[in-house]
């Protein structure tokens, strides 16, 4: 159970303890107090009058020289033109002998609006073009898509016949050499992870086949086994993402999808920007798995993969946090925001007062994100005492997880994340900036980011109230809710995590106006 959003009274023995973070660098970590200053400092990222957002103007800036300008930021913006705009500017980029040429290539794939729509922009880039590194991997995910098609026509088929399991053996038959075809062609010239994706895609593939009727056997298949093939590659021509059937890694024991659950992870994936799971990289398989040996409801792995475990599928255990949402959606868009921010990387860089300078998916600019609720790494490699509720920060002992009191106007909380994807630094944050429900939004950034998207996505109208300058940062990017936020089936949480009062008591708080804070000595 989490009571993080709940006001926490500083135990007195450590409200003297003179402990200062390290001052803040305006220009790194800008001071939001409000919905309307947020958009304010995103205006720079977000379409408005006062920008022009204009064909000529993108396709300059996605070829500017600038160091500091990176094509992949643009993605949020390129995803909100019209598909006819993303052509226009793939078409006049891909004649272009700019050295950013095929970085300005992939901003543009990965901005696309659909599947279908990757597909179609992939086929208008040169041959030679297509098996680049920074392409390979998007051209990957196209081949996969032409080996959906073979499995989504058979809708017509009747597969308590003959005829009807000839024609799904052929599907699958026809799919699994479409995907060796591309494999002879462009699997070798895409990242390691992104081939180890299209080698799952394929893996999956021949274990259906290995497990199909024979060609010389009498036997049929059932319609429940062909529907959720259609499925799962309906699933995929969508949104991009692969569902795969996983085995327990202990017990050995299989795991695999229901009809059920195929429907609620669809349902799922719906609240999430189509452009954002298809050009997102390291995120394409969503692996059932059995159980683990730390008994979570889901995890994602270093190589992308989304790992959802039967006890988030069970009636049994915890009750979601949030009322109305089952744990299994909640657990997805959870891990699909993890994702969403560490794009293709986890590498984490640090400006000398110890704020994040840069990390993970250069598109969702991170840093400022974290900047709003003043993350920093205090400690590389922290001492952790008394059963980890404590760290020595300069010999002092704080407590982790409980907003202490430094001097009568400013608040601080140390955290330590145990299932950091890298290095476990042991981090301080204002405990007052605004956060989710999520009952590890104060754990660590990453934490903060995706409990912060799973309420943006789900819960848009309690998350605006809870953390408005949050709120105003995702809509920046991901731009759900240009026409207001829908009030309707807003469900406060009653379960314990957070009830009607507690809500009222964290929509009232105001932080305590902060000082300028000095660096630790």
């Amino acid at each position: 159970m989490s009571n993080h959003h709940l006001p926490h009274h500083s135990p007195s023995s450590h409200s003297t303890l003179g402990l200062h973070a390290p001052r803040v660098d305006a220009n790194l970590n800008p001071r939001i107090s409000g919905a309307a200053d947020a958009r304010a400092a995103f205006q720079g990222q977000m379409p408005g009058a006062k920008r022009s957002n204009s064909h000529s103007d993108l396709g300059a800036r996605l070829l500017s020289r600038d160091p500091q300008n990176n094509p992949r930021r643009l993605v949020p913006q390129l995803a909100l033109v019209g598909s006819g705009t993303r052509r226009d500017l793939l078409e006049e980029t891909a004649h272009s002998r700019n050295p950013r040429r095929l970085q300005a290539l992939e901003a543009i794939l990965m901005s696309s609006g659909s599947m279908r729509e990757l597909s179609s922009l992939m086929k208008r880039i040169p041959a030679q073009d297509r098996g680049a590194s920074r392409l390979a991997a998007l051209h990957l995910k196209t081949i996969m898509l032409e080996a959906c098609q073979p499995l989504s026509s058979l809708r017509e088929a009747n597969p308590r016949t003959l005829e009807g399991t000839t024609k799904v053996r052929d599907a699958l038959i026809l799919s699994f050499s479409l995907i060796c075809k591309g494999q002879l062609e462009f699997g070798h010239s895409a990242p390691p992870l992104a081939r180890r994706a299209f080698l799952q895609f394929s893996r999956a593939l021949l274990n259906e086949l290995s497990h199909f009727p024979s060609a010389k056997s009498r036997d049929v298949t059932t319609g429940a086994y062909v529907y959720h093939l259609i499925a799962r590659a309906e699933i995929f021509r969508k949104y991009g993402v692969m569902m795969l059937n996983g085995r327990d890694v202990v017990a050995r024991e299989k795991a695999l999808w229901n009809l059920h659950e195929v429907t609620e992870i669809t349902r799922a994936l719906k609240h999430i920007p189509k452009w954002a799971l298809i050009g997102t990289p390291l995120l394409c398989s969503i692996i059932r798995r059995s159980g683990c040996a730390d008994d979570f409801y889901a995890c994602r792995t270093r190589s992308g993969d989304i790992e959802i475990y039967s006890r988030a599928f069970s009636n049994h255990g915890n009750a979601p946090y949030l009322k109305g949402w089952s744990n299994q959606k909640l657990c997805l868009v959870h891990e699909i925001c993890h994702g969403l921010h560490f794009g293709d990387r986890y590498n984490l860089k640090l400006a000398p007062d110890g704020t994040i300078r840069q990390s993970g998916n250069i598109a969702v600019s991170f840093e400022r994100f974290a900047a709003l609720s003043d993350w920093r790494v205090v400690e590389g490699t922290p001492q952790l005492r008394r059963q980890h509720h404590y760290a020595l920060v300069r010999g002092i002992e704080v407590p982790l997880d409980l907003p202490i009191t430094l001097h009568p106007n400013e608040r601080i909380q140390f955290s330590f994340d145990p299932y950091a994807p890298n290095a476990q630094p042991l981090w301080s944050h204002n405990p007052d900036a605004g956060f989710a429900f999520g009952p590890n939004a104060h754990r660590s950034p990453w934490e903060d980011y995706a409990d912060s998207g799973t309420m943006y996505f789900l819960t848009p109208a309690i998350f605006q109230k809870l953390a408005p300058a949050k709120f105003a940062y995702f809509e920046s990017i991901y731009r759900m809710y240009p026409n207001g936020v829908p009030s309707a089936r807003e469900i406060v949480p009653e379960n314990g995590y957070l009830n009607p009062v507690a809500l009222q008591e964290a929509l009232g708080r105001h932080g305590p106006s902060r000082a300028p804070r000095k660096p630790l000595t």
